[in-house]
């Protein structure tokens, strides 16, 4: 899955989209940062250095990296170590991040995560019982895709902006 990933990265030509839907993620590499959010420690120095300049890169090309997160009512622990601790940062770089919550949706337990690279491919993203990847349909079906536009337009007309979103966090 992860080599499927990077190969779309390394190629596409125009944009970026993500949509996320869950509540939390097992992706091991996160696992020991996970941990230390939760037990307060700082940010590690560094921390997805990698991933930001990619993203720097591709949006310094020309190109645009997006993501829209649906939320649940409640933020879950993992999903404050997502935003504080990821999504902020890929902000900084170029990422263009807005969050939704689920119960301003109709049918939001119907969304599935996926990446869409240049309006034109799909990757149907898999997790097992545990959200861990379990991985990736590729969808290249012009109708089928055109559903997935569809999902990320609706979408981003219901989003927040992160720091708009940010913002209400810190007045409540």
């Amino acid at each position: 899955m992860a080599s499927e990933l990077q190969q779309h990265f390394e190629t596409f030509k125009r944009s970026a989209f993500r949509l996320e839907t869950l509540d939390s993620y097992d992706v091991e590499r996160h696992n020991e940062d996970f941990r230390r959010f939760l037990t307060g420690e700082p940010l590690p120095l560094g921390r997805n250095e990698k991933w930001c300049e990619q993203i720097r890169t591709a949006v310094q090309d020309g190109k645009t990296y997006e993501r829209i997160h649906v939320l649940p009512a409640a933020l879950t622990p993992y999903l404050r170590y997502e935003i504080e601790w990821g999504y902020v940062f890929n902000a900084d770089a170029g990422e263009q991040i807005a969050l939704v919550p689920a119960d301003a949706l109709v049918n939001a337990e119907s969304l599935a995560d996926f990446w869409l690279f240049d309006d034109e491919t799909v990757l149907l993203m898999h997790y097992d019982e545990t959200n861990k990847p379990a991985g990736v349909t590729n969808i290249r079906d012009e109708e089928e895709v055109a559903i997935y536009r569809g999902i990320r337009d609706q979408l981003r007309s219901q989003a927040t902006p992160l720091k708009e979103f940010l913002a209400s966090l810190r007045k409540a």
